[in-house]
C-alpha cells in the first residue's frame, strides 16, 4: 500500500511540475484552480464528505487534514507559477533592454557619421 501511495504522490508531483513550469498548459492551470475552488466549496457545504474522501484515500485523521494537503499542493502550484511568470518577465525585460541598447548604438553612430560629413564638407 505504501508503494502505491508513493507512486501516486510522484505522479501528482510530476503533473504539478509540468503544469507549473510550462506555458503551454495555461488552460489546465485554470481548470485545476477552478476544480480546487469547487472542491473547497463542496467541502464547506458538506464537511462529512471530506472525512469520507480522506478515509478512502487512506488518510487516518479527519477530512480537514485532506483539505490542508490539497491547499499546500495548490500553494506549491501557485508559487511555481509565480516563479515562472517572473522568469518570463525577466527574459522580456532583457530583450527589451538589448533592443534599446542596439537602437541607441545606431543613433550614436548615425550622429557621428553626420558630424564627420559636416566636417569633411
Amino acid at each position: 500500500m505504501i508503494i502505491l501511495k508513493i507512486f501516486l504522490s510522484l505522479i501528482v508531483t510530476v503533473a504539478f511540475l509540468i503544469l507549473a513550469f510550462s506555458s503551454k498548459y495555461v488552460y489546465f492551470k485554470k481548470l485545476a484552480l477552478f476544480f480546487f475552488y469547487l472542491l473547497a466549496i463542496f467541502f464547506v457545504i458538506s464537511p462529512e464528505s471530506a472525512d469520507i474522501l480522506s478515509t478512502f484515500l487512506g488518510i487516518k485523521s479527519s477530512g480537514s487534514i485532506l483539505i490542508l494537503y490539497i491547499s499546500v499542493g495548490m500553494l506549491f502550484l501557485f508559487f511555481a507559477n509565480l516563479y515562472m511568470h517572473g522568469k518570463k518577465m525577466e527574459r522580456k525585460f532583457t530583450l527589451l533592454i538589448r533592443e534599446l541598447a542596439i537602437r541607441e548604438a545606431y543613433k550614436t553612430e548615425d550622429n557621428k557619421n553626420k558630424k564627420d560629413d559636416k566636417a569633411n564638407s
